[in-house]
């Protein structure tokens, strides 16, 4: 008795048909997420400025705080405190734009001069503008 096996493979077309799709759609889906990670980005910068605008309540923002020219007592604010050239620039042209006279809280004492608060306990900025 003889016994013939016989061997044979279904032409693979088939599965690599949806195996190419299924690529092509993970590929169409990571591009997709991408976009929308870019877009939230964006969105959260948005939200962000936004945010700080509210928070600030009409008062101008910079670098995560408000100002605003205003008789300090009245508010319950506190005197400005610079520490960067960036702030002092942001503070100066705040003070022109707006035409207002400003005094940064210090009095003469014979040849220095020393914080009118007392909470102030140096003074590390010594960069300011001519009157």
């Amino acid at each position: 008795m003889t016994i013939f096996l016989v061997l044979g493979a279904a032409a693979p077309t088939s599965d690599s048909n949806e195996i190419s799709k299924l690529q092509s759609r993970v590929e169409a889906l990571e591009t997709k997420m991408e976009e929308i990670s870019s877009s939230k980005s964006n969105h959260k910068k948005k939200s962000s400025s936004l945010f700080h605008i509210i928070q600030c309540g009409g008062w101008s923002h910079f670098n995560g705080s408000c100002y605003q020219a205003s008789f300090l007592r009245n508010v319950g604010a506190d005197l400005i405190s610079i520490h960067s050239k960036e702030e002092q620039r942001f503070v100066h042209e705040l003070v022109v734009e707006k035409s207002h006279n400003c005094w940064i809280g210090l009095r003469r004492n014979r040849l220095a001069m020393e914080p009118m608060d007392k909470s102030f306990n140096s003074l590390d900025t010594t960069r300011w503008f001519s009157a």
